[in-house]
């Protein structure tokens, strides 16, 4: 490998640093992102209609909508509403998360472990 003109092995030391910082804050900020989804909720007008365990696989039929549940993830698999946003949201599995369907007045979310409510938000 030929060095280039005025570097030393300190600019490669800066170099191999900051790769190793970033790859540790990119793992850091997944298992943030992917921890502590344990339940969803769903609810219709407002209402709570159902509490689902994350941990199962199944499906769910209500009246105009489809939900599936597979590998600690949700989505809406069909919906009877005209644009079906909510079925190409696709698959939601962090708590925070939300599918929204209007027309059926319908909302799927993600609930995280009861410790995790103490923020509902961090910005730097």
């Amino acid at each position: 490998m030929e060095r280039l003109k005025g570097t030393s092995i300190y600019d490669y030391l800066v170099i191999l640093i900051s790769v190793a910082i970033a790859a540790a804050m990119t793992i850091v900020f997944f298992r943030m992102r992917t921890s502590g989804a344990e339940y969803a909720g769903v609810a219709v007008n407002g209402e709570m209609q159902k509490e689902l365990l994350l941990s199962k696989d199944y499906l769910l039929e209500l009246d105009s909508m489809n939900i599936e549940v597979k590998n600690g993830r949700i989505r809406i698999t069909s919906s009877e509403c005209p644009r079906k946003i909510c079925v190409e949201s696709g698959w939601i599995s962090s708590p925070g998360q939300s599918l929204i369907c209007i027309p059926n007045r319908t909302v799927v979310f993600i609930r995280g472990h009861e410790k995790d409510k103490i923020y509902d938000a961090v910005t730097y």
